[in-house]
């Protein structure tokens, strides 16, 4: 998990509360890489399931996941995927996931609850400039 964090831009965002000192995926960085979609408005819960099935990250044996009070815990995939509404609800003022071997990573972000990543879960999400939160 160390060399993740090592090899993989990021960067700290000042935000009030909880927030405060968080650690988010540099997405300038990757920015011909990023998806983004509203996981609490978009689609109903077993719609994003299905669409976490057939993501690339099925394909993974398991993520590590930031949980808030937890640190980064190691998830089977499959677990996460089946679990994945309850883990965006606790994870909701912002978390981020990473596979196994550190290709495919994503975020919760807050408040606009959505979920970011460099791969693709929500078909036509694709996006060149990240609408980034704004904290004010």
């Amino acid at each position: 998990m160390s060399d993740f964090l090592i090899t993989h831009p990021i960067k700290r965002v000042d935000a009030p509360g909880s927030l405060m000192g968080k650690i988010f995926f540099d997405w300038d960085y990757y920015k011909n890489t990023c998806y983004h979609f509203t996981w609490y408005i978009d689609d109903p819960e077993n719609v994003i399931q299905k669409r976490w099935q057939n993501s690339a990250l099925s394909n993974k044996h398991f993520i590590y996941l930031s949980v808030i009070d937890l640190g980064f815990i190691q998830v089977e995939t499959e677990y996460f995927i089946n679990n994945w509404y309850e883990f965006a609800f606790y994870c909701s003022e912002g978390g981020q996931g990473f596979s196994d071997d550190g290709q495919l990573f994503f975020e919760y972000t807050e408040p606009d609850r959505a979920i970011r990543s460099n791969f693709e879960i929500k078909p036509n999400s694709k996006i060149t400039q990240p609408p980034y939160m704004s904290y004010q």
